[in-house]
């Protein structure tokens, strides 16, 4: 293996021969924190592909604390050059968050996460599409939402005057279901972006937008009512309809 510490006696780091032989790996404290700090120094992108893989599972055996594998994130992430691999920590970072983080640590951690993405799109380093698939799900402050709104207020993304992306509509969707889940804006506010964002439009991703929207919204009146919807044992209402209630009503904190 290329770039480990001169004094690591073994320098092998995973079994896999040929494709066709894999083991569960364990990795021992130092290497852990070798390559928390320094993965994006090995050169091989299998290797360092494999080992992001490997981290994760450690994760889900509680092998590895999601602290320790979010410190493997915020340090690896602005380094990885290789777009499958940062696809691939992208996608895991939301069930990290939601699922695995103590719920103490992930405004921060979310917070620091969406200001490392926006930084990546700025650099241009990778492909920036994959980015921005992603990055609307860590928006945490109220600066960070108001950013995020003018991007959408102009439909692309800028940089000191530099066009950066532009947004599709999914990218909107996206920027509209955060906004609507974020107690820092009025929901008379709310729904003036959201009909000034989405207008006549009557296709079905929207109309599951503004479910998802409603049924999103910081307040308890809006649960009940998404609630009683849901559990309604003799609702009309389509699965489709009904999936996108539960997906609006569905928040981490």
């Amino acid at each position: 293996m290329v770039s480990v510490p001169a004094d690591f006696l073994v320098k092998a780091i995973y079994v896999n021969e040929g494709e066709h032989a894999y083991a569960s790996i364990r990795f021992d404290q130092n290497s852990k924190d070798w390559l928390t700090g320094n993965l994006h120094l090995v050169k091989n992108s299998v290797t360092r592909f494999a080992i992001w893989r490997y981290f994760w599972i450690a994760v889900k055996e509680t092998a590895m604390s999601s602290l320790q594998y979010m410190a493997f994130i915020e340090n690896q992430i602005p380094k990885e050059g290789e777009e499958q691999i940062l696809q691939f920590g992208l996608l895991v970072l939301k069930s990290m968050i939601d699922l695995y983080l103590p719920s103490e640590c992930v405004l921060d951690k979310s917070s620091a996460l969406f200001e490392a993405l926006v930084g990546l799109l700025y650099a241009g380093k990778v492909n920036r599409a994959t980015v921005v698939d992603y990055v609307f799900n860590f928006i945490t402050t109220k600066e960070q939402m108001e950013l995020v709104l003018v991007w959408l207020e102009k439909s692309k993304i800028e940089n000191e005057g530099a066009l950066v992306f532009e947004l599709t509509n999914s990218h909107k969707y996206s920027v509209l279901r955060m906004l609507f889940k974020d107690p820092n804006f009025s929901k008379e506010m709310k729904l003036q972006v959201l009909e000034r964002t989405l207008g006549e439009d009557k296709s079905d991703p929207a109309e599951k937008t503004r479910i998802k929207c409603l049924s999103g919204l910081p307040d308890a009146m809006a649960k009940e009512e998404a609630w009683l919807a849901i559990t309604d044992v003799n609702s009309k209402e389509s699965i489709a309809e009904r999936e996108a209630k539960m997906s609006g009503f569905y928040s981490w904190n």
